[in-house]
């Protein structure tokens, strides 16, 4: 269309230099895994304290681990936390994700 050049250097490959440079300043903001799976079970959130983060972990032989319900949510409805297991077990067959870890909230806040 307008700008051929600007379309040819967006959507071609970066060379090494500017990759190389992007990751070194990426890198010290990626979330540690390590800190994830040890912290991440201890995280709380202010709108309901009942509520512990859940560490999900995505292996690179495509397994899928989430932490127990009872863990995430004591005493209320946590079928969410299911219907995300089961999508991300859907995904992985299809089309797999790489290994990763998040911390997923399984509370819920109403805001009218």
């Amino acid at each position: 269309c307008c700008y051929p050049v600007y379309a040819r250097k967006s959507q071609g490959s970066l060379d090494a230099a500017l990759e190389g440079s992007l990751q070194a300043q990426l890198e010290p903001l990626r979330p540690s895994r390590r800190i994830i799976r040890e912290q991440g079970p201890l995280l709380v959130w202010r709108n309901n304290p009942l509520v512990q983060g859940c560490v999900v972990s995505i292996g690179a032989d495509g397994s899928v681990e989430m932490c127990p319900e009872a863990h995430a949510c004591p005493d209320f409805d946590c079928s969410y936390l299911r219907a995300v297991s089961l999508a991300l077990e859907l995904i992985q067959s299809t089309n797999p994700l790489p290994p990763m870890e998040f911390v997923l909230s399984a509370g819920d806040e109403t805001t009218d």
